[in-house]
C-alpha cells in the first residue's frame, strides 16, 4: 500500500488526459451548453489544464463555441483570468472581462469554476466566455459546480481504479515472491534434514565397528599378560571416546526425527580438564598424520555446570577445522581461561588465514571460505554454522578473527561461567577431587 504515496496519487491526477475524452467529450459539453444556455449566452465553454507547475501555460482539452465542437487551442495563463481559478475559487466577471484582460477581446462576461483532484489541488477548469454581459451568473455557477462535480468523481474513479489495478498486480507479485521464497526454505530445510541424517547414520556403522575392535582387543589382551595395563588403558580411551562420539550422534538423530528448530541444553556437571583432553584425543591422530603440532593448555578451572556434550561438539568441531586448513609443520593450540564471569575457549592456528569476505560469511550454513583442506578432507560448510547455533544455545558467543591470508585465524567462544561444587570422595587409603 506505501507504494501509493501523495507525488503517486498527484502524477495519475495531473496526468489528466484522464479528463473528459472520450468519456465525456463533445456529448458532454453540448449538454453542458443546453444546461447553460437556461441562464446565459455560453458563446465559448472549455475544459482546461496547466501544462506544468507553476501554472504558466494552459490547454484547453475539449472546446465548444457557438454550439459546435471546436479544436484545441493553448494559451498563456498570465494574459487572462483563468490564472485566478488555480488559486482554488469560482471567478465570476459579469461584463467588461476585455478591459481587464485584452486577450479576451470580443467577450464581455467570464466565468471559471476550478476542478479539483484527489488531494484538493487544482488540476484543470471550466472556462466560460459571453459575448453579452451577464446579468445573474450565481445560477450559471451553480451549473458549473455540478459540472466540475461531475468530472472530478470520474476522475477520482478512474484513479482509484487504475491504483487498485496497481495494488492487485503489486500483491500478485508479492505473493509469487513469498511462495518463491516458501519454496527454497521448505527445500533447504527438507536438504538439511537428508544431510544430517545422513551424516548421523553413516557416521554410526564406523563407531560399531570401533566398538567391535575395541573389546575383540580386550579379549585378546586378557590372554597376553605382556603390557597389560598400558593396551588396556588405551583401549579404553578409544572406547570413551567412541561412546561421546555415539551420544552426539544419538542427539543428531533425535533433533533431525523432531525436526526441532533449537537445541536444548541439559547441563550438568562437567570435568572441563577431561572434556578439554577428549577434544585432543579426538584430533591428535589428525594432527600428528599432518605434522602439525597439537598445544593444548590443561584448564585450570576444573568442574564448571554446562552441557558437556555440546561443548565438545563445538569444541571439536573448530580444532578439527583448525588441523584441517594448517599445512603441515604448522601448530594449532588450544586454552582455556576465566576472566570474572566468563568462560573464554581459544583455538589459534597458524594455517592459511581468513580473508574480509570469509569472515562476513563464516558462521552461515553451507558457507566455505577461500581457503581449501591441505590434505584433502572434505568440508560441507556445515560445522562453524553448527558451532554458532550451539554457542547460542548454551548462551554464549563465538566469533573469529585473521589477519588475512596465509597469516593464520583465532576463533573464541565466551560463555558465561557457572561454577559446579567439588566433591571428595573417601577412599581407605586415600582421598581423591
Amino acid at each position: 500500500l506505501e507504494t501509493f504515496d501523495l507525488a503517486h496519487r498527484t502524477q495519475i491526477s495531473s496526468d489528466f488526459a484522464l479528463m473528459i475524452s472520450p468519456e465525456l467529450g463533445t456529448a458532454y459539453m453540448s449538454q453542458l451548453a443546453l444546461a447553460l444556455r437556461a441562464s446565459i449566452d455560453a458563446d465559448l465553454i472549455f475544459i482546461a489544464r496547466p501544462d506544468g507547475h507553476p501554472v504558466r501555460h494552459l490547454s484547453a482539452l475539449v472546446v465548444h463555441e457557438d454550439g459546435t465542437p471546436s479544436e484545441r487551442f493553448s494559451y498563456e495563463a498570465a494574459e487572462t483570468p483563468c490564472r485566478e481559478v488555480y488559486d482554488g475559487q469560482a471567478v465570476s466577471i459579469p461584463c467588461a472581462v476585455a478591459r481587464a484582460f485584452p486577450a479576451e477581446a470580443g467577450y464581455e462576461g467570464y466565468l471559471g469554476m476550478p476542478i479539483n483532484g484527489p488531494n484538493d489541488e487544482v488540476i484543470g477548469h471550466i472556462a466560460v466566455l459571453s459575448r453579452n454581459p451577464i446579468p445573474d451568473p450565481s445560477a450559471a455557477l451553480e451549473t458549473l459546480k455540478l459540472a466540475a462535480r461531475r468530472i472530478e468523481l470520474d476522475e477520482h474513479a478512474k484513479i482509484d481504479a487504475a491504483e487498485r489495478e496497481c495494488l492487485i498486480r503489486e500483491l500478485q507479485d508479492q505473493g509469487a515472491r513469498l511462495e518463491r521464497r516458501h519454496r527454497e526454505l521448505h527445500a533447504a530445510n527438507e536438504f538439511k534434514t537428508r544431510l544430517l541424517g545422513m551424516i548421523a547414520h553413516d557416521l554410526r556403522n564406523p563407531l560399531t565397528a570401533i566398538l567391535s575392535q575395541v573389546e575383540l582387543l580386550e579379549k585378546l589382551i586378557a590372554r597376553d599378560s605382556s603390557d597389560q595395563d598400558r593396551l588396556l588403558g588405551r583401549c579404553q580411551k578409544i572406547s570413551a571416546t567412541a561412546d561421546l562420539m555415539s551420544g552426539l550422534i544419538t542427539r543428531t538423530l533425535d533433533q533431525v526425527r523432531s525436526d526441532t528448530k533449537s537445541l536444548t541444553p541439559e547441563p550438568r556437571r562437567t570435568d572441563l580438564r577431561t572434556l578439554v583432553q577428549n577434544v585432543a584425543d579426538l584430533n591428535i591422530e589428525r594432527a600428528m598424520h599432518k605434522g602439525i603440532t597439537l598445544d593444548v593448555t590443561p584448564s585450570e578451572i576444573r568442574y564448571v555446570h554446562v552441557d558437556p556434550d555440546l561443548l565438545l561438539e563445538a569444541l571439536d568441531n573448530l580444532v578439527n577445522n583448525a588441523v584441517k586448513y594448517t599445512q603441515k609443520g604448522g601448530s594449532v593450540s588450544l586454552s582455556v581461561s576465566k576472566n570474572r564471569d566468563i568462560l573464554a575457549f581459544r583455538i589459534a592456528d597458524t594455517g592459511q588465514g581468513l580473508s574480509p569476505s570469509d569472515l562476513r560469511c563464516l558462521f552461515q550454513r553451507f558457507q566455505t571460505v577461500s581457503s581449501k583442506p591441505t590434505d584433502g578432507e572434505v568440508s560441507l560448510g556445515l560445522g562453524l554454522a553448527n558451532v554458532e547455533e550451539i554457542v547460542s544455545a548454551l548462551g554464549g558467543t563465538v566469533s573469529a578473527e585473521s589477519d588475512g591470508k596465509g597469516k593464520g585465524s583465532t576463533f573464541r567462544i565466551l560463555l558465561p561461567f557457572h561454577p559446579a561444587k567439588s566433591y571428595t570422595i573417601h577412599a581407605m587409603q586415600g582421598s581423591a577431587e
